[in-house]
């Protein structure tokens, strides 16, 4: 039985021919499995990216925020009659709440658990699962 049928471009003569076909298809798999993957992980490196620069812009706007605003708030404080002790801790105590809650949306993008390629996971998974299933 030496039978040629067209398949996908190929003739199948035996059962070399089909291991041949098989193979073909797998790297046509691992390739796609890897184009996906190396989009998710170019995705998550973008988002760590925002978050690295959400939290760059954080600790520039502290310093920059603790060399200016302080020594005129508490000096603003002061004149109003407030005792100078007291301005300080109100002014700092202001700034600091601003700076941790961009520093939170920072570490919040930076969240190991959204970084990971669950997509590529999944579809390895499962082409995994139907490669032992197939004889």
């Amino acid at each position: 039985m030496n039978r040629e049928r067209p398949r996908g471009g190929h003739r199948l003569r035996d059962a070399g021919g089909l291991v041949g076909l098989a193979l073909e298809q797998l790297g046509t798999l691992v390739r796609g499995e890897l184009d996906l993957l190396r989009t998710e992980i170019d995705r998550a490196a973008r988002q760590v990216a925002v978050a690295l620069a959400c939290l760059a812009a954080a600790l520039v706007l502290l310093i920059v925020a603790l060399n200016t605003l302080v020594a005129a708030s508490v000096d603003g404080l002061a004149q109003l009659g407030l005792d100078p002790g007291w301005a300080a801790l109100i002014v700092g105590a202001a700034l600091t709440l601003v700076a941790l809650a961009m520093a939170t949306k920072g570490w919040r993008g930076l969240r190991l658990v959204s970084l990971a390629p669950a997509r590529s996971f999944r579809s390895l998974r499962a082409d995994v699962e139907t490669l032992r299933k197939e004889p």
